[in-house]
């Protein structure tokens, strides 16, 4: 469907909706269209146009997985006037929109920044010519563009430092700690590869959700040789946005259940042993017999 910008509303939305759909039951005029459209489910982002078009609505899984990310790494803090007005009001900022990335991840938040600063660099001065592979900007309207970044800068780290050293402009790197950055790509890599599994438009995902999912809880399980920014990100995650945006409904443990290549589906057998458990417990108790 193509809206022009401003006609987007819910109204219109829907109403284009129902069209499409009275196209397939044109006998049977809006009667039965609208009786599809109560009855039917959409998946949908959380855009305040399109939440409300179908009374029945299922989050989308790549847009949970991309708001995960940014409130993850939020560095958009309200300022302490803010706060104390929004609890005056009645309405609190979610804890999810208070927390600091900056402030409590500094060696992370700085390495991102700087290495933020150096993909511009080596792009406007030519530099990404003479390596391997080209250091990738991060964009904010693209998903995981920040993973990219730093997987595209810790593939190249020792060319980069090499040419930086012949031009000696080595202070460009100060301040990146490369391992700090190589644990930010392993917690931030699941996320990457689900959402990039579930953007398919060719065949169905809903099978993939929940053992996907498990797998994304499971690494954000604090492990002792974390370091401490990385346990705080963990912490924060479980704490305020795993329960929003990692969330698994009945239907997702069945339609895993029910593919029949569910068990290649799996990584582990701890998820394989959960999925068993959850899948035959919602087909067999929570179904209603009628």
């Amino acid at each position: 469907m193509e809206f022009q910008e401003n006609s987007k509303t819910t109204e219109n939305i829907r109403e284009s909706c129902k069209n499409i759909i009275k196209q397939y039951f044109d006998n049977e005029g809006y009667v039965r269209t609208n009786k599809i459209m109560s009855n039917s489910y959409c998946v949908t982002d959380s855009g305040s146009n399109v939440v409300k078009v179908f009374d029945k609505r299922y989050k989308c899984a790549c847009h949970n997985l991309n708001c995960l990310v940014r409130w993850l790494l939020n560095d958009e803090v309200p300022t302490v006037a803010q706060i104390q007005e929004k609890k005056i009001r009645g309405k609190p900022y979610p804890a999810r929109k208070l927390f600091d990335f900056f402030k409590l991840c500094p060696v992370t938040k700085g390495a991102l920044a700087k290495i933020k600063k150096l993909t511009t660099y080596f792009k406007h001065s030519g530099l990404n010519s003479k390596l391997p592979f080209s250091l990738k900007q991060d964009v904010p309207t693209r998903w995981n563009s920040e993973l990219i970044m730093m997987e595209s800068y810790i593939k190249v780290a020792s060319e980069v430092k090499k040419l930086l050293l012949d031009r000696n402009e080595l202070d460009r790197i100060s301040g990146i700690n490369d391992s700090y950055v190589q644990e930010m790509i392993n917690l931030l890599t699941p996320l990457k590869q689900c959402s990039e599994i579930m953007s398919s438009d060719k065949v169905p995902t809903v099978h993939l959700i929940a053992p996907w999912f498990h797998r994304i809880r499971d690494n954000f399980q604090i492990k002792e040789n974390d370091n401490e920014e990385i346990k705080i990100l963990k912490k924060h995650a479980k704490e305020e946005l795993l329960k929003e945006y990692i969330l698994i409904e009945d239907f997702q443990y069945m339609a895993c259940i029910l593919n029949p290549w569910y068990d290649k589906v799996c990584i582990s057998t701890s998820y394989y042993i959960t999925l068993l458990y959850y899948s035959y417990f919602y087909i067999f108790f929570a179904v209603p017999e009628d």
